[in-house]
């Protein structure tokens, strides 16, 4: 698991309270996209590069975002939900 190691991934806003946007150069490569709490459990999982994430049905807390590319890499970044 890589953290911020593909620079060109951004996501905001960040705290969000209804959908978080994701920016990615080169999108056609996400194979996957999950969420996870802090205990790792999967919260909600996306297919492909979705452009707007929502996190509505998430309590306000930190979880974590997980972008699985398709050579392998997965990028995890903490979001806040509020």
């Amino acid at each position: 698991v890589l953290e911020n190691k593909i620079s060109n991934l951004e996501l905001f806003p960040n705290p969000a309270s209804q959908n978080l946007t994701l920016n990615i150069s080169d999108e056609h490569s996400v194979s996957t996209i999950h969420i996870t709490n802090l205990q790792g459990k999967t919260l909600k999982t996306y297919s492909g590069f979705q452009e707007n994430v929502s996190v509505s049905h998430l309590s306000n807390g930190l979880y974590f975002l997980h972008v699985q590319f398709a050579n392998g890499e997965t990028v995890v970044k903490k979001i806040m939900k509020q």
